[in-house]
């Protein structure tokens, strides 16, 4: 039975071999076109899963208009726009900013020598480095070695370094 559907079906494709060609093809590009959703979907829902409160970060970019008219979008927003977030929009729980930043580390090793860092991974053109504020750590956990998530961002000019971090910039031992 099933050796003559298949008898069937192979005479009806060397009959009508455009119109074969035509749903073979048709076939083959909506199982193609189903697979390259499915990976570009499961690409954009795999980033930021590990934060607790991942259903309720949202990130705000914005659309900046040159003066010739050409409009380009951005990943961050001007530095007024979070304070007049926080006064403007009741329901926010918190509001946090923070800019990507480059810049040339230097570390000053026993007040004499001196060791020079790069802030750019290999291979790639985002830095480790970013400039934030307090509310940080309060949208973005951590699990924290030494310090306080609350207090670390109040005054200017203090760091938080990860633990891979602070061994890179001062050869700091592994832990116990």
């Amino acid at each position: 039975m099933l050796r003559n559907y298949i008898k069937t079906a192979w005479r009806n494709i060397i009959r009508h071999k455009v119109f074969a060609f035509i749903n073979v093809l048709g076939l083959v590009l909506g199982i193609c076109a189903c697979i390259v959703i499915y990976f570009v979907t499961s690409y954009d829902f795999s980033f930021d899963t590990f934060h607790e409160d991942k259903n309720s970060i949202y990130r705000v970019g914005g659309r900046v208009q040159e003066n010739n008219g050409t409009d380009f979008y951005t990943s961050d927003i001007p530095p007024p726009a979070p304070d007049g977030f926080r006064e403007e929009i009741p329901g926010l729980e918190r509001v946090t900013q923070y800019y990507l930043y480059n810049p040339k580390i230097t570390v000053h090793v026993n007040g004499t020598k001196e060791r020079d860092f790069s802030c750019i991974a290999e291979g790639s053109n985002s830095t480790g480095v970013i400039i934030t504020d307090s509310n940080y750590f309060a949208v973005f956990k951590r699990e924290w070695l030494v310090g306080d998530p609350f207090h670390s961002m109040m005054e200017p000019f203090t760091v938080v370094l990860s633990e891979s971090k602070a061994r890179k910039y001062f050869a700091c031992p592994g832990r116990d």
